[in-house]
């Protein structure tokens, strides 16, 4: 049992390739139902497995280095394959040498990408050979295709090919990158001519749209005025015929949205093609019924729709229109749902729009006289008959729908009934209201709401608001006021809220990973943690052993979180992690703590860390200490920035010195070497957003970037390089020590700190707020993404790479110099979900739902997102379970927690 009372059945070993199956459940021996179900028989059959291999395609990694490419491909199967079996179906080959696949998943198992890259172009034309055959999936078909690899001199077209399919357009692909800024108006043309044709270039493919759907054969003009990413035209113009086919059978909805203000009727917008009708079926989800609809979805949803809705309508509706030319081209058509169901105030309604075989004009040079006969309508309400007989038994509802005859390879053939199945058809959620609701939940469980007319936009007063917890119990009643505003602290976390006026209806999920999204805004300023900031400032930069080290704390409590006396401690930590220092203080001047430290003559040189403790909050400063006399120069690195960005180029600073006294420090000899420590990667505008990569360490050593004298004026320019540090996770605080030397060898050292971006771009990645922690599996999450320059200002990428892998460990128990108990764990990954994504203005938006089939699937996630054109990377960790929460029976590999409580109120912190 699946959480009763689902049912799942998992068969031991793969089922057989396309065999049918009777299965018979004992349904009353799990629950109590009459004697006809005590066995529910139905029958089931698996899916044809067949392939294909298509998307062939060679690009350049980089548009100004033509000499690298890499070839990239697509395996489609029919029913899911193990990754091992599709990987032995593809050999691609050059020279007779096999090469190499790299292979991506998706988590369906059913779409997988090869690729393989460092195809070197040389001065004359290669041809790669990729070829398959079906035998590690028991089918039988093998093929193969040439693919050319041009020469390096040589710019070309290599394919003319039309895409139908969900858009129609043209595609011509080249032998080179081509140049993104020019003007292609007049360089293609399609029947001699160019106008309101649009253009999308892509690496080296160039889709050209055109204002009106073609069918027949067009002659297409390539001009060679076309220019590459280097500037230098094709050479040679070139024409041919093409032909384009007729659209094939579609219809889609017009608008996303779930929700419509209400009106004189309910109005269904749509979109078809090459139809002269369609099937019409709507789906009731009873008012009474909308708590238990909102527990398993979204307004979207259909989850467990069986259980809360009924089929009522079932209708086939004609598209009418003035001429039979038009139905070959996209037309739109509405209809009026009232006029054919009665509308239930506060219900949902699933409509979904279905098309057959018969209904399909594709092809077609005139509308033919079809009529149908009595048996065909005899047989179609025998099927809708049985069809409603099933609503009234257990079991669970799907859209899903394949005819009888199916035929996977003929699945995209409009003249085959393959392609006359679920995957064409559309359906979506409608639910009529005039209310609006906007809900904002403070961390102290308590909520702000508004409500709107979505009509007039005016404030909604007097409207009922009912809130409800997750099993359906009322916790609180409230009514808007004549703003349209109510508020209410509650004690424990809600579900569901409910508005009611003059008959409408509004509901709005209040659980974690309902809420909007806010990271695109700026919303905040600094953020204080636990209500409190601090600052540490000592009395110079560098020390020596032996030294008294002075440091000054600043406590900023606005809101007097801390209780007077309340304890700051500090440490001072030498290099070798031991603690050399621990004072406690309980008394500031006006926010202000002083410490001193006294370090040994024979202190271990190196980084220091001075750390201070208070109210749960850690602050940490890094403490200089070196070997040196008192510094007889000062010196001054500028880099003219206030920020520093890898380039393979040379970087440039001005070093300058001069004597304390004021005199020119001429002639002298300077050093100046570097090293890196990771930094926390953080855009003011995307403050909740996380940057850094937790499956890296930085690994860096101190290397000297200049050796050289200063001028008569005691000045110098430094070049130097400084490594782009693929360790790095994300932006890191580099160290300049320099050091200037006296004729007599001593020297002035000072160290200056600045900000390193290692890559040229970063990528940002946001999961919505979870108060427990935790998230539900089978439940669909925005995923938000950015990616950012250095500055913080939006880039645009393309094929961002997203990974989710489930993270399994073991547990051992360890203690951390916090001196705080926690849990180290060391642990592996295996990928669950991988595709990718494209960020447009430096946004995007993907969705994320782990599946969940047995307890395995509770627990850890590292979502990994990876920008390919800079390489920088960045993860964040998630928990998930079928319930959204911690539940350890039947965990494997989850540590029990101990709780204790202290038998007093309050302590005091000894000082000794």
């Amino acid at each position: 049992m699946d959480g009763c009372p689902n049912v799942a059945f998992t068969p031991s070993e793969p089922m057989n390739s396309d065999t049918k199956y009777e299965v018979k459940v004992a349904l009353g021996k799990l629950v109590d139902v009459p004697d006809k179900y005590k066995v529910m028989k139905f029958p089931v059959k698996t899916i044809r497995q067949s392939f294909t291999v298509n998307n062939l395609a060679i690009k350049a990694f980089d548009d100004q280095d033509l000499k690298w490419q890499y070839l990239s491909g697509m395996v489609h199967t029919a029913d899911v394959a193990s990754d091992k079996n599709v990987e032995s179906l593809v050999k691609v080959t050059l020279n007779n040498h096999s090469l190499p696949l790299i292979w991506e998943h998706s988590g369906d198992g059913r779409n997988h990408t090869f690729t393989t890259d460092s195809l070197e172009r040389t001065n004359a034309t290669q041809e790669l050979t990729v070829s398959w055959n079906g035998k590690p999936l028991d089918v039988n078909s093998e093929g193969e295709q040439k693919v050319e690899l041009p020469a390096l001199d040589q710019f070309k077209v290599t394919e003319v090919r039309v895409v139908q399919q969900p858009q129609q357009y043209l595609v011509l692909r080249f032998s080179d990158p081509l140049d993104k800024e020019q003007n292609l108006e007049g360089l293609v043309t399609i029947d001699k001519s160019s106008k309101n044709l649009r253009f999308l270039v892509d690496n080296n493919t160039l889709q050209v749209f055109t204002p009106s759907p073609l069918t027949g054969e067009h002659q297409i003009y390539i001009s060679e005025g076309i220019r590459n990413a280097l500037g230098y035209k094709l050479g040679k113009s070139s024409g041919m015929a093409v032909r384009f086919e007729d659209l094939k059978p579609a219809v889609k909805f017009i608008g996303k949205g779930t929700i419509m203000p209400s009106s004189d009727g309910l109005i269904l917008p749509f979109e078809a093609v090459n139809l002269r009708a369609i099937d019409l079926r709507v789906i009731k989800i009873y008012t009474n019924n909308i708590h238990q609809f909102f527990q398993e979805n979204q307004y979207d949803g259909n989850s467990d729709i069986k259980r809360v809705g009924r089929l009522i309508l079932q209708k086939q509706i004609n598209l009418n229109v003035s001429s039979f030319s038009k139905l070959k081209n996209w037309n739109t058509y509405k209809i009026d749902l009232a006029k054919l169901i009665k509308i239930e105030p506060g219900a949902i309604y699933r409509v979904q729009i279905r098309f057959h075989k018969d209904y399909s004009v594709y092809g077609m040079s005139k509308l033919s006289d079809h009529q149908t006969s009595a048996i065909d309508e005899l047989e179609a309400s025998r099927k809708q008959e049985k069809e409603m007989e099933q609503w009234d038994e257990p079991g669970w509802y799907s859209d899903y729908y394949y005819p009888d005859g199916y035929d996977w390879s003929q699945r995209d053939n409009p003249e085959n009934i393959s392609y006359f199945n679920s995957n064409r058809f559309v359906a979506k959620n409608l639910f009529a209201t005039n209310l609006g609701i906007i809900a904002k939940g403070g961390n102290d469980k308590s909520m702000n709401f508004a409500v709107t007319n979505l009509k007039t936009t005016e404030p909604e007063s007097g409207v009922a608001l009912k809130i409800y917890n997750y099993q359906d119990q009322l916790m609180e009643t409230l009514t808007t006021d004549a703003d349209g505003f109510a508020n209410v602290q509650l004690k424990n976390k809600p579900f569901l809220l409910v508005a009611e006026k003059d008959g409408q209806y509004a509901y709005l999920r209040l659980d974690d990973g309902s809420s909007l999204s806010l990271s695109n805004f700026d919303i905040t300023g600094g953020v204080v943690q636990k209500g409190i900031k601090g600052y540490i400032y000592g009395e110079r930069g560098v020390w020596r052993p032996g030294d008294r080290i002075y440091l000054t704390f600043i406590l900023e409590d606005k809101n007097h979180q801390l209780p007077e006396q309340h304890p700051v401690i500090f440490e001072l930590v030498n290099p070798k992690g031991q603690t050399v220092s621990r004072q406690v203080k309980t008394a500031g001047e006006n926010g202000f703590y002083c410490f001193t430290a006294k370090t040994d003559a024979d202190a271990p040189t190196g980084n220091w860390q001075a750390v201070l403790k208070v109210g749960g909050q850690t602050f940490t400063k890094r403490i200089k200490v070196e070997t040196v006399k008192p510094n007889r120069l000062k010196i001054n690195l500028d880099f003219h920035a206030k920020q520093l960005i890898y380039s393979p180029e040379p970087l440039h600073g001005t070093l300058k010195a001069t004597w304390l006294h004021g005199g020119i420090a001429k002639n002298l000899k300077a050093r100046i070497a570097v090293n890196f420590s990771a930094a926390k990667t953080a855009f003011p505008k995307y403050a909740n957003y996380q940057f850094d990569d937790p499956s890296k360490d930085l690994v860096s050593e101190e290397q000297n970037i200049f050796d050289g004298r200063l001028n008569e004026k005691g000045e110098t320019g430094v070049d130097f390089k400084l490594p782009k540090l693929t360790s790095a996770p994300g932006m890191l605080n580099a160290f300049f020590t320099t050091r200037v030397f006296e004729e007599t060898g001593d020297f002035s050292i000072d160290v200056q700190k600045i900000q390193y971006a290692p890559y040229s771009s970063f990528v940002g990645i946001k999961l919505p707020g979870s108060e427990s922690g935790w998230y539900k599996t089978e439940t669909t999450y925005p995923l938000d993404i950015v990616t950012v320059n250095p500055k913080g200002e939006p880039v645009s990428r393309k094929g961002l790479k997203i990974s989710v892998y489930k993270v399994d460990w073991r547990w051992w128990w360890d203690s951390g110099e916090d001196h705080l108990a926690r849990y180290v764990t060391g642990h592996y990954r295996r990928p669950v979900l991988q595709g990718t994504v494209n960020t447009v203005d430096g946004k995007a938006k993907a969705s994320l739902k782990i599946p969940y089939k047995n307890w395995e699937d509770n627990g850890r996630y590292l979502i990994y997102v990876t920008d390919p054109v800079s390489g920088h990377s960045t993860g964040i960790t998630a928990y998930f379970s079928k319930w959204g929460g911690w539940a350890t029976d039947g965990m494997q590999g989850m540590a029990t927690m101990l709780h204790l409580r202290p038998t007093k109120t309050s302590t005091r912190l000894a000082t000794k």
